[in-house]
């Protein structure tokens, strides 16, 4: 009877182990576009126009407190990354949550803290909505960036002062 229960201890001890082997090496959709979220925030932060456009999808929409920007794409974001050259000399990233909205689509939402030269302290929350097209092995891309929140209050469209200081750029 001992045998038998030092059997079945080795077996349940070898089986647990398989599966934290598993959930160490298995990545979940939400946990991966929650760290492409804030690779993102680096990516601008460092000025990396290219890798920024890597990033987004060809026809990315931009919003303002969920208003449509209009004429505001993916060169539009290259262009903005690009004139921060030297402007951010810290940023800090905390993920707020994620959402699967089906197999090939979820969203994130993120809160930056940026040391923008220009600008100070800067506070913000962001939604992201990530697509995946291609199958399984494809990139995640960024199809949608909504602007909610900037010093802690909430935005609201293309009037919004961070729209304006964006388009400065």
């Amino acid at each position: 009877m001992l045998k038998q229960g030092l059997l079945v201890l080795g077996l349940c001890t070898f089986l647990s182990g398989g599966v934290l082997a598993a959930g160490w090496l298995v990545t979940t959709t939400r946990e991966r576009v929650t760290t492409e979220s804030a690779r993102f925030v680096e990516v601008f932060a460092a000025a990396d126009a290219a890798g920024v456009g890597r990033m987004l999808d060809e026809r990315v929409i931009f919003s303002s407190g969920g208003e449509s920007l209009r004429g505001r794409g993916r060169e539009w974001a290259m262009g903005v990354a690009a004139g921060m050259r030297g402007q951010i000399s810290d940023v800090a990233v905390k993920p707020l949550g994620a959402v699967e909205d089906g197999p090939d689509a979820a969203r994130t939402r993120i809160w930056v803290r940026a040391a923008v030269a220009d600008a100070g302290i800067v506070p913000s929350t962001w939604e992201l909505s990530w697509r995946r097209t291609g199958g399984r092995d494809a990139a995640w891309k960024i199809v949608k960036i909504d602007c909610l929140r900037l010093y802690g209050e909430p935005v609201r469209g293309e009037s919004s002062a961070w729209v304006r200081w964006a388009d400065e750029r």
